[in-house]
C-alpha cells in the first residue's frame, strides 16, 4: 500500500519550491495574470504530480486505494486550478468593466474516470510518467481550456465580442508529425464562434 502522507509531503514540497508556481502567483497578486498563465500554472501542478509519481510509485502500487487517492489528488488540484482561473477571470472582467462574474465549469467526470481507468491498466514502470503523468498534466490544463470556452460563450451570448487564442509551441516529447500538424492547423486568434471546430481539443501531451 502506498504511503499517502509521504506522497502528500513530496507534492507540497515541490509545490512550494516551484518557481513557475511562484511567478504565477506573483502575476495574480499584481493583477496581470492571464488565462495563458492559468494554463501554465495548471500544467505545473500536473508536472509536480507526474514527477512525484514517477519517482515514488510502481505499477504494483496502483491498486484500488492508490487510484482512489489519485482521483482525490486530481480533484484537489482541479479546485486549485479553478480558483486561479476564477481570480484571473474576475480581474479581467473588472478591467473590461463587463459587470460579469466568471463561470466555473464542473469537472469532466468522464475524462477523469477514463484517466483512472487507464492508470489501472499500467504494467510498465515507464508508463507511470509517460502515460499517467502526462494524462494528469493534460487533464489539469484542459480545465483551463473549458473555463475559457464557457466564459467566452457567456460573453458571446450577451452580445460582447470575445476572441480566443491558441498558440503553437512546436513538438513536445516524442510527438509525431501528425500531432504537430494537428496543433499547427488549429493555432491562431479567432473571434469566438469562428474558431475551428476542434479548437479546444488536445492530443495527449499537448501543450
Amino acid at each position: 500500500m502506498i504511503d499517502t502522507k509521504a506522497l502528500n509531503d513530496a507534492i507540497i514540497s515541490e509545490f512550494r519550491k516551484n518557481q513557475v508556481i511562484s511567478d504565477s502567483y506573483k502575476k495574480l497578486i499584481k493583477g496581470v495574470a492571464t488565462f495563458e498563465d492559468a494554463s501554465v500554472f495548471s500544467g505545473e501542478l500536473g508536472k509536480i504530480c507526474k514527477s512525484v509519481y514517477g519517482s515514488a510509485m510502481t505499477p504494483e502500487d496502483l491498486d484500488v486505494f492508490a487510484l482512489d487517492y489519485t482521483e482525490k489528488l486530481l480533484r484537489a488540484n482541479a479546485a486549485i486550478s479553478h480558483e486561479f482561473c476564477d481570480l484571473v477571470g474576475t480581474n479581467l472582467n473588472e478591467l473590461g468593466d463587463l459587470g460579469l462574474q466568471p463561470i466555473t465549469p464542473p469537472i469532466d467526470a468522464d475524462r477523469l474516470d477514463g484517466l483512472i481507468e487507464n492508470a489501472s491498466e499500467i504494467t510498465e514502470q515507464g508508463e507511470i510518467e509517460s502515460l499517467l503523468g502526462d494524462n494528469m498534466v493534460d487533464f489539469l490544463q484542459s480545465l483551463v481550456d473549458e473555463y475559457v470556452r464557457q466564459n467566452a460563450e457567456l460573453q458571446n451570448s450577451l452580445g460582447l465580442k470575445p476572441y480566443v487564442v491558441r498558440k503553437w509551441v512546436g513538438t513536445y516529447g516524442t510527438h509525431d508529425t501528425r500531432r504537430t500538424d494537428y496543433c499547427h492547423e488549429l493555432a491562431g486568434t479567432f473571434n469566438y464562434g469562428e474558431q475551428p471546430s476542434k479548437f479546444f481539443q488536445r492530443h495527449r501531451g499537448c501543450r
